[in-house]
């Protein structure tokens, strides 16, 4: 069989990241990519969440599900006002603040995962000590919370020492940034 591309299906077209295409597909759930494609075909006039909802006859509460993925993916901006208003953004923001990993969720946490065990030795040798409490913590929570991989937070860390500036204040504002 030998496929071809309809010219005419070109006439309007809009465009798809290609970690989308490259890395999420293979992760991302149905409604997910329905959500992101929903929202790069909208995307100079970005619509509500309950518009998003409607037009693809799904719940609200899926699309803020689809939104939370592609945020925590790097493919949307949390400060991006997208779906969200101002008063359920601030909320977030603050629920984020306090809901960091407690002591025994990280010390459960570095049992169970050899990756963070890991991560963990690696921050201790670059800082040159044991690591505080809110520090394992704040490495916990770029893992585990924020979804970044292992190697960028090691690069933080080395960039960190690098500038001379080891300290997780500063690890945490560079790796929101």
């Amino acid at each position: 069989m030998s496929l071809f591309f309809q010219p005419t299906a070109f006439s309007s077209a809009f465009t798809v990241s290609c970690a989308v295409a490259d890395e999420h597909l293979k992760l991302a759930s149905f409604t997910q990519i329905k959500v992101i494609l929903y929202l790069f075909r909208h995307m100079s006039a970005l619509p509500e969440k309950d518009d998003v909802a409607k037009a693809l006859s799904i719940p609200v509460s899926e699309v803020e599900d689809a939104v939370r993925y592609w945020i925590r993916a790097g493919i949307l901006g949390d400060d991006s006002v997208v779906l969200s208003e101002q008063n359920e953004k601030s909320a977030k923001q603050t629920v984020v603040q306090n809901m960091r990993p407690t002591r025994e969720d990280v010390a459960r946490r570095g049992n169970e995962d050899e990756q963070l065990r890991f991560l963990f030795q690696e921050a201790q040798m670059r800082f040159g000590r044991t690591l505080k409490a809110s520090e394992a913590s704040t490495l916990l929570w770029l893992y585990d919370d924020e979804g970044m991989p292992l190697s960028v937070i090691l690069l933080l860390l080395q960039y960190a020492v690098r500038e001379d500036r080891c300290n997780i204040s500063f690890i945490e504002k560079t790796a929101v940034s």
